[in-house]
């Protein structure tokens, strides 16, 4: 098995994967150094009640650096260093940025490319709201979580869960997700589409709807017209029941 151009571009940083991913995929900078410095260490600056509101609790992190202790600031430096080399290939073309197209850049990235770049690093980590704007959710896995206080995250339908905790198996307790990040849902690749039929039995008839998932998320559906076929046999089953 042979590493990928982006594989090769990865294992040149001393970072995880995730983190490789998501330095790589912002086109390096200092703020996306920032990030992936605050995720790597578990850094968070110091809070009391509710956080602010904020797309991303990472980013509000990474531009609060100067009060991080000397051992992150210190790690931002040199991942945004390692960034810029060259044989680190940022830019070179072997790792494409998220953002479009064209070279990667180690300018500092705007918010949206960094909240995409997060997303190309924890694409298994999206969580919907069960509700607009309620702290509870459904996280990608299938299971319910609550949105912690100390999360600033507040609006969108969408968000990375970056830091779960509790939730007891067996037991009627859900996890905290403690760190979040806005996403948009045309950022998700791999939706699929799957049409569902079913026999309505207080109208006697069958409804059709194609249901968009994320994993097992379940993103949203839509009412369509039933298939003839699978309308008739769900029908002849209802005769027959």
């Amino acid at each position: 098995v042979r590493l990928t151009a982006e594989g090769e571009a990865m294992h040149r940083l001393p970072l995880h994967p995730r983190l490789a991913r998501v330095l790589l995929s912002a086109g390096g900078g200092a703020r996306a150094a920032a990030v992936c410095a605050v995720l790597g260490e578990g850094w968070r600056p110091a809070a009391s009640g509710d956080a602010p509101t904020t797309d991303s609790d990472v980013l509000s992190a990474a531009d609060r650096l100067r009060e991080a202790p000397p051992g992150v600031r210190s790690a931002a430096r040199e991942l945004e260093g390692l960034a810029a080399d060259p044989s680190a290939r940022v830019g070179s073309g072997a790792v494409r940025p998220i953002h479009g197209r064209g070279q990667a850049t180690t300018s500092d990235p705007g918010d949206d490319r960094l909240l995409r770049a997060l997303l190309a690093g924890f694409p298994d980590r999206v969580a919907r709201r069960r509700e607009p704007g309620s702290s509870r959710l459904v996280l990608s896995s299938g299971t319910g979580a609550i949105l912690g206080r100390e999360s600033g995250v507040r609006g969108g339908e969408l968000l990375l869960a970056l830091e779960v905790t509790g939730g007891v198996a067996g037991t009627a307790s859900e996890p905290i997700v403690r760190v979040a990040s806005r996403v948009e849902r045309e950022w998700l690749e791999g939706v699929r589409t799957e049409v569902v039929h079913r026999f309505d039995d207080a109208s006697g008839s069958v409804r059709a709807v194609a249901q968009d998932a994320y994993d097992r998320l379940l993103l949203g559906e839509r009412p369509i017209p039933p298939d003839p076929e699978e309308a008739a046999r769900l029908l002849a089953e209802a005769v027959e029941r």
